[in-house]
């Protein structure tokens, strides 16, 4: 009888193999991660407005040295933290989420204190 055909998996190069499995693993990440960089873009672009009641020590996951120079240079906008040497993008993906959802958060205490907490 003749030889049967080899797998397909061998008939593969073993680095392209494992590329494929690496991009189909963490192809949703990556999308995340894509959507959050261009998210942080446009509100730069936008001049995304900080506000003076943020404390950038409560602003999870920015480094010692991104607190210290956004503490002293009290950026009145993403644009204008982005530009401060030693904030990276991580740092302004970070402060952006952190205001959003502060603004989020802040809004709707203020909707309950409103309205009492009943429906107009």
């Amino acid at each position: 009888p003749p030889a049967p055909w080899p797998s397909p998996a061998l008939l593969v190069h073993p680095v392209a193999r494992e590329t494929v499995e690496v991009l189909v693993k963490y192809d949703a990440f990556i999308r995340r991660q894509e959507l959050r960089v261009a998210k942080a873009r446009s509100a730069v672009a936008s001049g995304f407005a900080l506000p003076a009641w943020l404390s950038y020590a409560a602003v999870p996951g920015l480094s010692a040295e991104e607190v210290e120079k956004l503490s002293a240079a009290r950026p009145a906008t993403l644009r204008q933290a982005q530009a401060i040497s030693g904030v990276t993008p991580s740092g302004i993906d970070r402060l952006l989420r952190h205001v959003q959802h502060s603004r989020t958060v802040r809004g709707a205490h203020r909707g309950v204190a409103a309205g009492g907490g009943r429906p107009g």
